[in-house]
């Protein structure tokens, strides 16, 4: 699991990388969230499908003249020593990760439990592609699906038509799905601080793509008039996207930006082999993790087993001798009386001097060459 998280943190620090070098300052902002949305994506699945495409082989190929003794499944277990939660550093980093689960997902839970709270106080009004909720509290206009949240405080307002119209481009686009999928993202990944830059330019890359389509109804003078001549008033609304936030210079900003030409969509591309070389690069790690070759009196035999949770696993005789233990079903029949009694026998990884001593029953399975 920690080699899996590293991997996601991996692909997404080197995506993030290009997005703030090359594209934040392109005004292809519906582009721009597309490409942190894929990018969160990949940086999930990558790292679980590349697995998959590995080589995955169970055949060991057999020298020209080797018997080889059908036997039953050989099944590795380490060997589990009842331990402290204080004395097993995985099981306390397991607590940890979960704990801070929990509190997310609290806190996930009270954001929403407030936007239920204040929703069943007021007034709803279906207005076909939206429905207008006029609240008694006292927060920002927000929008949260497909629903405009308002306070009486707010009608009064002259400009209040063109803060609706704001926020019905971000219900028209769907910007809630793109918030409440980074939210799981960052309960699960809590721990990992580049969620908190994508979150930044995510909302970044919604609120320029409302504004660009608030320009196409009144003048960017006029708008950027709205944004500079009313502050931020009332509480924030977490899970939501209010008209007012810290962002309004850099919109503004964009907003008068020349439009990035054509031929600078051609940036995004610079992801593509990012993912490929990342992708390569997992899935070499998974195939030499897969087999090992052990040499044993000169001969190379390659020895490659299948645990209880049917992956594919190395077993190194010298390495793991002290630390594991063969449990299976035991064989009675392994050792035959006409099997000659000068042949080498490893057993264990150690030469058995006298093979007289061994009990048939005490084998779990045998390779004969």
């Amino acid at each position: 699991m920690i080699t899996y998280f590293i991997q996601v943190s991996l692909i997404w620090i080197a995506l993030y990388v290009v997005y703030a070098t090359l594209l934040h300052k392109e005004t292809f902002f519906n582009t721009n969230r597309l490409y942190l949305l894929l990018s969160l994506g990949s940086g999930i699945l990558v790292p679980a499908i590349v697995p998959l495409l590995s080589f995955d082989s169970q055949t060991v190929a057999v020298p020209l003249g080797t018997y080889i003794a059908t036997m039953n499944e050989i099944i590795i277990q380490p060997e589990v020593t009842a331990k402290s939660w204080y004395e097993s550093p995985s099981q306390l980093m397991l607590g940890l990760y979960l704990m801070g689960i929990f509190i997310l997902a609290l806190k996930f839970i009270s954001g929403l439990a407030y936007i239920w709270h204040i929703y069943r106080k007021s007034t709803i009004e279906p207005k076909g592609s939206y429905t207008l909720v006029t609240t008694l509290g006292n927060h920002q206009p927000f929008s949260f699906f497909g629903y405009v949240f308002v306070t009486k405080k707010n009608l009064t307002n002259p400009n209040i038509d063109e803060i609706i119209k704001h926020e019905i481009i971000h219900i028209r686009e769907g910007h809630s799905i793109d918030i409440m999928c980074l939210e799981v993202i960052q309960i699960l990944f809590w721990f990992n601080p580049i969620l908190i830059l994508y979150k930044r330019s995510l909302r970044a890359a919604h609120e320029y793509m409302a504004d660009q389509g608030m320009i196409q109804t009144c003048t960017k003078d006029t708008y950027s008039l709205l944004l500079l001549g009313y502050t931020s008033s009332g509480d924030d609304v977490a899970l939501v996207n209010p008209f007012f936030n810290s962002l309004i210079k850099k919109r503004i900003q964009m907003m008068y930006a020349k439009k990035s030409d054509t031929s600078a969509k051609i940036k995004y591309f610079a992801a593509l082999p990012i993912v490929t070389f990342l992708t390569i690069a997992l899935a070499s790690y998974e195939v030499n993790g897969q087999t090992i070759t052990n040499t044993i009196e000169d001969k190379l035999t390659k020895i490659v087993t299948r645990t209880a949770t049917d992956t594919i696993v190395d077993f190194n005789y010298e390495t793991y001798v002290e630390k594991v233990k063969i449990v299976t079903s035991t064989v009675s029949d392994t050792i035959k009386p006409h099997f000659p009694e000068d042949i080498l026998i490893i057993a264990d990884g150690i030469k058995w001097e006298n093979q007289k001593l061994m009990d048939p029953n005490d084998i779990s399975s045998i390779n004969v060459l």
